[in-house]
């Protein structure tokens, strides 16, 4: 019985292998999609920074899961005891009180060259498209707008104020040049694509 349990364990393992590979190169296909973009996130620029919401590390955070889940997904299929006509089961772990098996095919699967390095592929298009949105920030950062949050500024403003006894003509120029930064924000093409990501600078 023994050549007929190794048949059918290479028959899972390969049938396994194939769906983890599907899995991620269709999650490759997603990542680097030109069609709809599949996530939309909103930008707003305050105090000089641009925020996102949902951020930029729980967007990583959940494309690193979602590849982390398929590979993860052979840790439910269970090995044949050598010797014996069943499978390992479900166990309670000691250390961390959840179910697991024993033995699976994850690491063997894991191991694959194919998986790894289209693993690897996903890990740098994540990279990708964290560094896109420091490129599309960059174009709405201007130094002339950060002066007005700068210390140093902020001190000379006051002394302006000190001599002048008026700040009447500071505010203005503040709220003209937010102004200003706001309509250029929007004319400059508000929406921007950054791989299956919309982001919304509006």
């Amino acid at each position: 019985m023994k050549i007929y349990y190794y048949y059918w364990e290479r028959k899972i393992f390969n049938a396994i292998n194939k769906m983890i590979i599907r899995a991620l190169a269709t999650n490759k296909a997603l990542l680097i999609k030109t069609g709809k973009p599949l996530i939309k996130m909103e930008a707003t620029f305050n105090n000089t920074e641009m925020n996102y919401y949902p951020s930029i590390h729980d967007l990583r955070q959940a494309l690193d899961r979602f590849t982390r889940n398929i590979i993860d997904s052979t840790k439910r299929f269970s090995r044949w005891w050598d010797g014996f006509c069943k499978v390992f089961e479900e166990v309670m772990d000691k250390d961390t009180s959840e179910k697991t098996i024993k033995y699976t095919f994850f690491d063997d699967v894991n191991h694959n060259p194919v998986v790894a390095a289209l693993s690897l592929e996903l890990v740098g298009l994540s990279e990708q498209i964290q560094n896109k949105f420091d490129l599309f920030g960059s174009k709405f950062a201007d130094k002339n707008f950060k002066k007005i949050y700068d210390r140093q500024q902020l001190t000379k403003m006051s002394r302006t104020y000190e001599k002048s006894g008026s700040v009447k003509d500071i505010e203005s120029r503040i709220m003209l040049f937010k102004m200003f930064k706001k309509t250029q924000i929007r004319s400059n093409n508000p929406s921007q694509k950054n791989f299956l990501v919309l982001i919304d600078y509006s």
